[in-house]
């Protein structure tokens, strides 16, 4: 089947209203951080993903079974690895979380960001 102009997913466009999500209660560090994801894209093998995903504030354990590329709209995130090591990314910063990441994730600030997700099969 072909595939034309009408099928590029556009991501400025925001067609969908982000479903509300928060992290799992045993993972969540600080705060209850409402969130809301909104997937645009899912390839037929169901290992790809990608959308849109915001947060307000807090801190939540990060373990990565996936690949993950972030694009951050607005805010400002802190992500750091089990060793406490940490890198803060804000609006403009693009960044991969390789799989089998381990740490936390914060949210100093409310953040927007897009992703694609990337899950292997053979792992």
């Amino acid at each position: 089947m072909p595939v034309d102009i009408d099928d590029l997913v556009t991501f400025s466009n925001h067609p969908l209203t982000p479903t509300a999500s928060e992290p799992p209660p045993e993972r969540r560090l600080e705060g209850t951080p409402k969130q809301g994801v909104a997937n645009y894209f899912t390839d037929a093998t169901g290992q790809l993903d990608a959308g849109f995903w915001e947060s307000e504030p807090g801190k939540w354990h990060a373990v990565s079974e996936r690949n993950e590329f972030c694009y951050i709209l607005e805010g400002h995130v802190r992500i750091a690895d089990e060793r406490g090591n940490s890198k803060d990314f804000r609006k403009g910063d693009a960044f991969l979380i390789p799989y089998g990441f381990k740490g936390t994730w914060q949210i100093l600030e409310f953040t927007k960001k897009y992703y694609v997700i990337f899950v292997p099969k053979d792992r």
